[in-house]
């Protein structure tokens, strides 16, 4: 048994409407959409906007899985669409964690809202594609933990109360629903790919480092053989010592 967000009594349309948003939240909006298009962004598309729109944030300490494992998420339980964020057409489930995020700001008086809250409101919903894609292999409250330390840099006192309270705000509460049998769980796909992935790699890596070495002792080797200094050629051998008879007729002349 887990939480998952679900609607109530949404309101249709605009999402943070009059609230200031960071330039970088603005940015990864517009890039998820030109990602998606034309189906609503969801949580997963914009946290992965997110990463690419902020230079700031340890993103490399936030994402436990490589990049390559993001179709095997499992996408927002909620896709119906009809909501949007600054003209952007978003998923039900990425409405409510934006107005999650836009609660939070209010309640710590962190405007224009930034990133590291908008990833905070992502993940709220244990059930949304954000919060399975970096939940992989953490807690809870290491998850929660690594966002504000790596992404908002900041620690906000009183958050584990702070969540429910935005969720409902937002217009979602927690109900009880049962996983499918069939479903393989997430950290079966999460956890064990990684391994193999960067074993891969490392021997990817080393078997190029070795090739580079080969062609670079190689490009020596010609270059010292066309360009370097000619080779001294080897002196003569000495001739023969001549008889004692040669040089008695060779001094015979000048003796007379």
């Amino acid at each position: 048994m887990e939480s998952q967000s679900t609607s109530v009594n949404r309101p249709r349309g605009g999402v943070l409407a009059g609230m200031s948003l960071h330039p970088d939240v603005r940015a990864a909006l517009r890039a998820a959409w030109a990602f998606s298009a034309p189906e609503p962004v969801g949580t997963r598309e914009l946290l992965i906007a997110l990463a690419g729109t902020d230079v700031t944030g340890e993103w490399d300490r936030v994402f436990p899985a490589t990049f390559d494992e993001i179709d095997s998420t499992p996408e927002d339980p909620e896709p119906a669409t009809g909501r949007y964020c600054r003209h952007v057409p978003v998923t039900d489930t990425c409405a409510v964690a934006l107005e999650v995020a836009g609660e939070l700001g209010t309640h710590y008086g962190l405007l224009p809202l930034p990133v590291g809250l908008v990833v905070l409101g992502l993940v709220t919903d244990r059930s949304s594609g954000a919060s399975q894609l970096l939940a992989a292999g953490r807690s809870r409250a290491d998850l929660l933990g690594v966002v504000q330390a790596d992404l908002l840099r900041a620690g906000l006192p009183g958050l584990s109360l702070a969540l429910p309270q935005a969720l409902r705000a937002a217009g979602g509460y927690a109900r009880p629903v049962r996983r499918p049998v069939t479903a393989t769980p997430l950290h079966a796909v999460s956890v064990a790919a990684p391994e193999e992935s960067r074993s891969t790699r490392t021997w990817r890596w080393l078997a190029m480092a070795l090739i580079v070495a080969i062609v670079v002792l190689g490009l020596i080797t010609v270059s010292l053989y066309l360009f370097g200094p000619a080779p001294t050629p080897p002196a003569p051998p000495p001739g023969p010592m001549p008889t004692e008879g040669a040089t008695l007729a060779l001094a015979g002349p000048h003796l007379r």
